[in-house]
Protein backbone atom coordinates (compact mmCIF):
# COMPACT_ATOMS: atom_id res chain seq x y z
CA UNK A 1 0.00 0.00 0.00
CA UNK A 2 1.60 3.67 -0.98
CA UNK A 3 1.00 6.21 0.88
CA UNK A 4 -1.95 7.85 -0.99
CA UNK A 5 -3.89 4.52 -1.00
CA UNK A 6 -3.26 4.37 2.99
CA UNK A 7 -4.33 8.51 3.29
CA UNK A 8 -7.37 7.23 1.53
CA UNK A 9 -8.11 4.60 3.98
CA UNK A 10 -7.04 6.80 7.17
CA UNK A 11 -9.71 9.44 5.45
CA UNK A 12 -12.36 6.40 5.07
CA UNK A 13 -11.95 5.17 8.60
CA UNK A 14 -12.03 8.71 10.08
CA UNK A 15 -14.94 9.39 7.81
CA UNK A 16 -17.31 6.74 9.37
CA UNK A 17 -15.90 7.06 12.69
CA UNK A 18 -17.42 10.75 12.43
CA UNK A 19 -21.12 9.16 11.40
CA UNK A 20 -20.71 6.38 13.96
CA UNK A 21 -19.88 9.38 16.83
CA UNK A 22 -22.72 11.82 15.34
CA UNK A 23 -24.72 8.83 15.55
CA UNK A 24 -24.35 7.99 19.22
CA UNK A 25 -24.36 11.70 20.07
CA UNK A 26 -26.93 12.32 18.83
CA UNK A 27 -28.47 9.08 20.48
CA UNK A 28 -27.10 10.63 23.88
CA UNK A 29 -28.62 13.56 23.32
CA UNK A 30 -32.27 12.10 23.03
CA UNK A 31 -31.82 10.18 26.13
CA UNK A 32 -30.64 13.02 27.99
CA UNK A 33 -33.71 15.17 26.73
CA UNK A 34 -36.25 12.29 27.26
CA UNK A 35 -34.34 11.46 31.31
CA UNK A 36 -35.05 15.42 31.69
CA UNK A 37 -38.77 15.45 30.40
CA UNK A 38 -39.36 12.25 32.63
CA UNK A 39 -37.73 14.31 35.51
CA UNK A 40 -39.85 16.85 35.07
CA UNK A 41 -43.04 14.81 34.42
CA UNK A 42 -42.19 13.61 37.78
CA UNK A 43 -41.69 16.42 39.69
CA UNK A 44 -44.62 18.04 38.48
CA UNK A 45 -46.63 15.23 39.05
CA UNK A 46 -49.63 15.46 41.47
CA UNK A 47 -49.59 12.69 44.52
CA UNK A 48 -51.43 9.45 43.69
CA UNK A 49 -54.75 8.53 44.86
CA UNK A 50 -52.94 6.32 47.45
CA UNK A 51 -50.90 8.85 48.74
CA UNK A 52 -53.78 11.60 48.87
CA UNK A 53 -55.96 9.49 50.57
CA UNK A 54 -52.92 8.40 52.82
CA UNK A 55 -52.55 12.26 53.63
CA UNK A 56 -56.44 12.76 54.52
CA UNK A 57 -56.64 10.12 56.79
CA UNK A 58 -53.39 11.21 58.58
CA UNK A 59 -55.47 14.60 58.80
CA UNK A 60 -58.50 12.92 60.37
CA UNK A 61 -56.06 10.99 62.91
CA UNK A 62 -57.04 11.19 66.45
CA UNK A 63 -55.60 9.48 69.59
CA UNK A 64 -56.84 5.72 70.07
CA UNK A 65 -57.85 6.80 73.44
CA UNK A 66 -60.07 9.09 72.04
CA UNK A 67 -61.39 7.06 69.09
CA UNK A 68 -64.36 4.90 69.56
CA UNK A 69 -63.57 2.85 66.11
CA UNK A 70 -60.74 1.32 68.10
CA UNK A 71 -63.30 -0.43 70.59
CA UNK A 72 -66.04 -0.93 67.95
CA UNK A 73 -62.72 -2.97 66.31
CA UNK A 74 -62.59 -4.80 69.83
CA UNK A 75 -66.25 -5.64 69.84
CA UNK A 76 -66.49 -7.25 66.63
CA UNK A 77 -63.45 -9.72 67.27
CA UNK A 78 -65.19 -10.69 70.15
CA UNK A 79 -68.69 -10.73 69.32
CA UNK A 80 -68.84 -10.83 65.67
CA UNK A 81 -71.97 -9.55 64.07
CA UNK A 82 -75.74 -9.81 64.66
CA UNK A 83 -78.26 -10.88 61.93
CA UNK A 84 -80.37 -7.89 60.59
CA UNK A 85 -83.30 -9.52 59.59
CA UNK A 86 -83.68 -11.50 63.43
CA UNK A 87 -81.00 -9.64 65.91
CA UNK A 88 -83.03 -12.10 68.14
CA UNK A 89 -84.91 -15.08 68.21
CA UNK A 90 -88.63 -14.66 67.36
CA UNK A 91 -88.89 -13.59 63.78
CA UNK A 92 -92.56 -11.19 64.19
CA UNK A 93 -91.75 -10.53 68.34
CA UNK A 94 -88.23 -9.54 66.95
CA UNK A 95 -89.89 -7.44 64.71
CA UNK A 96 -92.18 -5.50 66.39
CA UNK A 97 -89.94 -4.77 69.13
CA UNK A 98 -88.01 -2.84 66.63
CA UNK A 99 -91.10 -0.62 66.48
CA UNK A 100 -93.02 0.04 70.20
CA UNK A 101 -91.80 -0.47 73.60
CA UNK A 102 -92.81 -4.32 74.77
CA UNK A 103 -92.79 -6.48 77.81
CA UNK A 104 -90.61 -9.71 78.33
CA UNK A 105 -93.56 -11.38 79.88
CA UNK A 106 -95.14 -11.14 76.11
CA UNK A 107 -91.79 -12.25 74.68
CA UNK A 108 -89.40 -14.45 76.90
CA UNK A 109 -87.94 -15.63 74.10
CA UNK A 110 -86.67 -12.76 72.75
CA UNK A 111 -86.20 -11.06 76.47
CA UNK A 112 -84.09 -13.44 77.25
CA UNK A 113 -81.96 -13.60 74.08
CA UNK A 114 -81.02 -9.65 75.10
CA UNK A 115 -80.27 -10.67 78.74
CA UNK A 116 -77.70 -13.23 77.41
CA UNK A 117 -76.29 -10.09 75.05
CA UNK A 118 -76.05 -8.02 77.97
CA UNK A 119 -72.42 -7.97 78.17
CA UNK A 120 -72.41 -6.33 74.65
CA UNK A 121 -74.64 -3.87 75.01
CA UNK A 122 -72.63 -2.97 78.33
CA UNK A 123 -69.41 -2.61 75.63
CA UNK A 124 -71.49 -0.85 73.66
CA UNK A 125 -72.23 1.71 75.57
CA UNK A 126 -69.07 2.07 76.54
CA UNK A 127 -67.83 2.78 72.83
CA UNK A 128 -70.39 5.47 72.44
CA UNK A 129 -69.34 7.41 74.95
CA UNK A 130 -66.65 8.59 73.31
CA UNK A 131 -67.15 11.88 71.22
CA UNK A 132 -65.50 10.79 68.11
CA UNK A 133 -65.15 7.90 65.41
CA UNK A 134 -62.51 7.48 62.97
CA UNK A 135 -62.92 4.58 60.67
CA UNK A 136 -60.56 3.94 57.12
CA UNK A 137 -61.65 5.93 54.52
CA UNK A 138 -60.66 2.49 52.45
CA UNK A 139 -61.72 -1.26 53.56
CA UNK A 140 -59.46 -3.80 51.94
CA UNK A 141 -62.52 -6.31 50.35
CA UNK A 142 -62.77 -9.11 52.76
CA UNK A 143 -63.62 -13.38 52.71
CA UNK A 144 -67.54 -13.60 52.66
CA UNK A 145 -66.53 -15.11 55.90
CA UNK A 146 -65.15 -13.03 57.65
CA UNK A 147 -67.08 -10.08 59.74
CA UNK A 148 -67.69 -7.10 58.29
CA UNK A 149 -68.00 -3.85 60.52
CA UNK A 150 -71.08 -1.86 58.88
CA UNK A 151 -72.90 -5.20 59.47
CA UNK A 152 -71.76 -5.59 62.66
CA UNK A 153 -73.16 -1.93 63.78
CA UNK A 154 -76.32 -2.23 61.81
CA UNK A 155 -76.94 -5.82 63.83
CA UNK A 156 -75.74 -3.38 67.06
CA UNK A 157 -78.36 -1.17 66.60
CA UNK A 158 -81.26 -3.26 66.36
CA UNK A 159 -79.98 -5.56 69.28
CA UNK A 160 -79.64 -1.58 70.84
CA UNK A 161 -83.35 -0.42 69.80
CA UNK A 162 -85.20 -3.78 70.71
CA UNK A 163 -83.37 -3.31 74.44
CA UNK A 164 -84.31 0.35 74.17
CA UNK A 165 -88.21 -0.34 73.45
CA UNK A 166 -88.25 -3.03 76.25
CA UNK A 167 -86.99 -0.45 79.03
CA UNK A 168 -89.99 1.75 77.71
CA UNK A 169 -92.21 -1.13 78.04
CA UNK A 170 -91.26 -2.27 81.31
CA UNK A 171 -90.62 1.33 83.32
CA UNK A 172 -86.90 1.40 82.91
CA UNK A 173 -87.18 4.74 81.62
CA UNK A 174 -83.48 5.98 82.20
CA UNK A 175 -81.90 2.86 81.17
CA UNK A 176 -84.13 3.91 77.80
CA UNK A 177 -82.91 7.19 77.29
CA UNK A 178 -79.29 5.70 77.78
CA UNK A 179 -79.49 3.22 75.08
CA UNK A 180 -81.15 5.81 73.18
CA UNK A 181 -78.02 8.25 73.68
CA UNK A 182 -75.91 5.01 72.35
CA UNK A 183 -77.70 4.77 69.26
CA UNK A 184 -77.39 8.36 68.79
CA UNK A 185 -74.15 8.69 68.93
CA UNK A 186 -73.75 5.34 67.16
CA UNK A 187 -75.06 6.73 64.10
CA UNK A 188 -73.23 10.30 64.59
CA UNK A 189 -70.00 8.19 64.88
CA UNK A 190 -71.16 6.64 61.16
CA UNK A 191 -72.27 10.30 59.88
CA UNK A 192 -68.74 11.81 60.83
CA UNK A 193 -67.12 9.44 58.12
CA UNK A 194 -66.82 11.87 54.70
CA UNK A 195 -68.38 9.06 52.69
CA UNK A 196 -71.44 8.13 51.45
CA UNK A 197 -71.56 4.42 52.51
CA UNK A 198 -71.00 5.29 56.06
CA UNK A 199 -73.68 7.99 55.77
CA UNK A 200 -76.13 6.22 54.56
CA UNK A 201 -75.90 3.23 57.59
CA UNK A 202 -76.03 6.12 59.82
CA UNK A 203 -79.31 7.64 58.85
CA UNK A 204 -80.59 3.94 58.83
CA UNK A 205 -79.51 3.42 62.37
CA UNK A 206 -80.70 6.38 63.27
CA UNK A 207 -84.12 5.78 61.55
CA UNK A 208 -84.33 2.74 64.28
CA UNK A 209 -85.36 5.02 67.21
CA UNK A 210 -87.54 7.09 66.27
CA UNK A 211 -90.97 5.30 66.61
CA UNK A 212 -89.88 3.53 70.06
CA UNK A 213 -89.30 7.54 71.04
CA UNK A 214 -91.73 8.77 69.26
CA UNK A 215 -93.81 6.00 71.48
CA UNK A 216 -92.43 7.08 74.95
CA UNK A 217 -92.66 10.89 74.39
CA UNK A 218 -96.54 10.80 73.31
CA UNK A 219 -97.82 7.66 75.44
CA UNK A 220 -95.41 7.25 78.56
CA UNK A 221 -96.09 8.68 82.05
CA UNK A 222 -92.50 9.06 82.60
CA UNK A 223 -91.98 11.64 79.88
CA UNK A 224 -91.72 14.32 81.98
CA UNK A 225 -90.10 17.87 81.08
CA UNK A 226 -86.66 16.60 83.05
CA UNK A 227 -86.38 13.31 80.67
CA UNK A 228 -87.74 15.58 77.43
CA UNK A 229 -84.82 17.96 78.20
CA UNK A 230 -82.28 14.59 78.57
CA UNK A 231 -83.35 13.19 75.14
CA UNK A 232 -83.25 16.50 73.14
CA UNK A 233 -79.47 16.90 74.71
CA UNK A 234 -78.54 14.16 72.90
CA UNK A 235 -80.71 13.91 69.63
CA UNK A 236 -79.09 14.83 66.49
CA UNK A 237 -79.24 18.41 64.86
CA UNK A 238 -82.44 19.05 63.12
CA UNK A 239 -80.30 21.72 61.05
CA UNK A 240 -80.17 21.51 57.07
CA UNK A 241 -77.03 20.33 56.85
CA UNK A 242 -77.25 18.81 53.31
CA UNK A 243 -75.10 21.03 51.03
CA UNK A 244 -72.66 21.88 53.46
CA UNK A 245 -71.85 17.52 54.26
CA UNK A 246 -72.44 16.31 50.50
CA UNK A 247 -69.37 19.07 49.91
CA UNK A 248 -67.26 17.75 52.15
CA UNK A 249 -67.62 14.14 50.87
CA UNK A 250 -67.44 14.86 47.11
CA UNK A 251 -63.55 15.09 46.84
CA UNK A 252 -62.77 11.96 48.44
CA UNK A 253 -65.54 10.06 47.05
CA UNK A 254 -63.70 10.93 43.82
CA UNK A 255 -60.88 9.52 45.35
CA UNK A 256 -62.41 6.41 46.02
CA UNK A 257 -64.00 5.95 43.16
CA UNK A 258 -61.18 6.58 41.24
CA UNK A 259 -59.08 3.77 43.78
CA UNK A 260 -62.00 1.49 42.94
CA UNK A 261 -61.84 1.89 39.55
CA UNK A 262 -58.18 1.47 39.02
CA UNK A 263 -59.01 -2.30 40.29
CA UNK A 264 -61.36 -3.24 37.83
CA UNK A 265 -60.86 -4.81 35.01
CA UNK A 266 -61.18 -2.67 31.32
CA UNK A 267 -64.18 -3.58 30.21
CA UNK A 268 -65.47 -2.87 33.57
CA UNK A 269 -64.58 0.45 33.41
CA UNK A 270 -65.98 1.21 29.95
CA UNK A 271 -69.23 -0.28 31.51
CA UNK A 272 -69.02 2.42 34.57
CA UNK A 273 -67.98 5.14 32.30
CA UNK A 274 -71.06 3.91 30.12
CA UNK A 275 -73.30 4.51 33.02
CA UNK A 276 -72.77 7.72 34.43
CA UNK A 277 -76.24 8.72 35.66
CA UNK A 278 -75.93 5.94 38.65
CA UNK A 279 -74.36 8.37 40.13
CA UNK A 280 -76.79 10.99 39.98
CA UNK A 281 -79.19 8.57 41.29
CA UNK A 282 -77.32 7.29 44.03
CA UNK A 283 -76.82 11.01 45.67
CA UNK A 284 -80.70 11.87 44.52
CA UNK A 285 -81.55 8.88 46.80
CA UNK A 286 -78.78 9.41 49.43
CA UNK A 287 -80.33 12.96 49.29
CA UNK A 288 -83.97 12.04 49.72
CA UNK A 289 -83.03 9.31 52.80
CA UNK A 290 -81.49 12.66 54.07
CA UNK A 291 -84.40 14.59 54.00
CA UNK A 292 -86.52 11.75 55.63
CA UNK A 293 -84.36 11.88 58.88
CA UNK A 294 -84.30 15.34 59.13
CA UNK A 295 -87.96 15.48 58.81
CA UNK A 296 -88.59 12.46 61.49
CA UNK A 297 -85.64 14.62 63.82
CA UNK A 298 -87.94 17.94 63.40
CA UNK A 299 -91.18 15.94 64.24
CA UNK A 300 -89.72 14.70 67.53
CA UNK A 301 -88.93 18.34 68.33
CA UNK A 302 -92.89 19.03 67.14
CA UNK A 303 -93.62 16.11 69.73
CA UNK A 304 -91.33 17.21 72.77
CA UNK A 305 -92.86 20.17 72.32
CA UNK A 306 -96.43 19.26 72.56
CA UNK A 307 -95.40 16.54 74.99
CA UNK A 308 -94.65 19.69 77.51
CA UNK A 309 -97.39 21.40 76.75
CA UNK A 310 -99.40 18.40 78.18
CA UNK A 311 -97.12 17.98 80.84
CA UNK A 312 -97.90 21.80 81.99
CA UNK A 313 -101.63 22.52 80.70
CA UNK A 314 -103.48 18.61 80.70
CA UNK A 315 -104.33 18.25 77.52
CA UNK A 316 -102.97 18.44 73.93
CA UNK A 317 -103.28 21.68 72.27
CA UNK A 318 -105.76 22.69 69.57
CA UNK A 319 -102.60 23.95 67.21
CA UNK A 320 -99.46 23.81 66.24
CA UNK A 321 -99.44 27.61 67.05
CA UNK A 322 -99.79 27.30 70.26
CA UNK A 323 -96.25 25.69 70.70
CA UNK A 324 -94.46 27.64 68.03
CA UNK A 325 -93.35 30.33 70.27
CA UNK A 326 -91.51 26.98 71.71
CA UNK A 327 -89.53 26.29 68.49
CA UNK A 328 -87.29 27.71 66.47
CA UNK A 329 -89.27 28.44 62.98
CA UNK A 330 -87.11 26.42 61.13
CA UNK A 331 -88.63 23.22 63.53
CA UNK A 332 -92.02 23.77 62.34
CA UNK A 333 -90.91 23.56 58.00
CA UNK A 334 -91.32 20.30 56.62
CA UNK A 335 -88.42 19.80 54.36
CA UNK A 336 -89.41 17.55 51.68
CA UNK A 337 -91.85 20.08 50.90
CA UNK A 338 -90.55 22.95 52.30
CA UNK A 339 -93.75 23.30 54.10
CA UNK A 340 -95.63 23.36 57.62
CA UNK A 341 -96.07 19.89 58.98
CA UNK A 342 -99.94 19.32 60.01
CA UNK A 343 -101.45 18.39 62.82
CA UNK A 344 -105.04 17.65 63.60
CA UNK A 345 -106.24 17.04 66.82
CA UNK A 346 -108.60 14.13 67.26
CA UNK A 347 -110.63 13.60 70.44
CA UNK A 348 -108.00 13.59 72.99
CA UNK A 349 -105.41 12.23 70.72
CA UNK A 350 -103.46 13.98 67.61
CA UNK A 351 -102.21 13.07 64.47
CA UNK A 352 -99.06 14.74 62.86
CA UNK A 353 -97.50 14.65 59.48
CA UNK A 354 -95.69 16.57 56.51
CA UNK A 355 -97.65 16.34 53.58
CA UNK A 356 -94.48 14.80 51.02
CA UNK A 357 -92.82 16.16 48.03
CA UNK A 358 -96.24 16.14 45.96
CA UNK A 359 -98.07 19.05 48.25
CA UNK A 360 -101.54 17.33 48.72
CA UNK A 361 -102.64 16.41 52.12
CA UNK A 362 -103.60 12.91 52.11
CA UNK A 363 -104.13 12.15 55.63
CA UNK A 364 -100.55 10.91 56.65
CA UNK A 365 -100.38 7.94 54.12
CA UNK A 366 -97.67 6.72 52.69
CA UNK A 367 -97.83 3.77 50.16
CA UNK A 368 -97.04 2.61 46.94
CA UNK A 369 -99.97 4.09 45.33
CA UNK A 370 -98.82 7.78 45.11
CA UNK A 371 -99.53 9.05 48.58
CA UNK A 372 -96.09 10.28 49.35
CA UNK A 373 -97.27 11.90 53.31
CA UNK A 374 -94.34 11.44 55.69
CA UNK A 375 -95.92 10.37 58.91
CA UNK A 376 -94.57 11.67 62.06
CA UNK A 377 -97.51 10.45 64.87
CA UNK A 378 -100.61 8.66 63.65
CA UNK A 379 -103.39 6.81 65.55
CA UNK A 380 -103.10 4.50 68.23
CA UNK A 381 -103.28 1.26 65.93
CA UNK A 382 -100.84 2.67 63.00
CA UNK A 383 -97.46 3.10 63.14
CA UNK A 384 -95.44 5.32 61.22
CA UNK A 385 -93.10 3.54 58.89
CA UNK A 386 -89.90 5.13 60.32
CA UNK A 387 -88.07 3.54 56.47
CA UNK A 388 -85.64 1.53 58.84
CA UNK A 389 -85.37 -1.95 56.47
CA UNK A 390 -85.69 0.03 53.28
CA UNK A 391 -82.60 2.47 53.55
CA UNK A 392 -79.75 0.59 53.09
CA UNK A 393 -80.37 -2.79 51.45
CA UNK A 394 -76.58 -3.58 51.22
CA UNK A 395 -74.16 -1.67 52.73
CA UNK A 396 -71.67 -3.52 51.37
CA UNK A 397 -72.50 -2.78 47.92
CA UNK A 398 -69.81 0.35 47.48
CA UNK A 399 -66.33 0.23 48.63
CA UNK A 400 -65.67 -3.64 50.08
CA UNK A 401 -67.46 -4.73 53.15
Amino acid sequence: MNVQEAGRTTGALVEVGGRHGRRWLLIGIAALAAAGVLCVLLLCRGPSVDERLAAIEASRAIPDTENAAVLYREILERWGTISVDMAGPGGAAARLASTRPWRGQDHPELAWWLDEHEGLLAELRKATQREQCRLPLWIEPQPTSSPSMFAAMRGWAYLMVRSMNRDIGEGRTDNALTTCRSLCRLADHLKQQPTALCYMVGIAIEALTFNGISAFIVDEPAATNDRLDRLESFLLSAQDRWEQDRAQRAPIEELLRQKQNGRLRLIERLRLRLNDSSEEVVTKRIRELSMRRLSQRRGISILMALRRYKNDKGEWPETLAEIAPTLPAEILVDPRSDGPFLYKRTDDRFVLYGVGPNRMDEGGANNGSGADDWPIWLEDDEVPDSGQNGDVNDPEASYGP
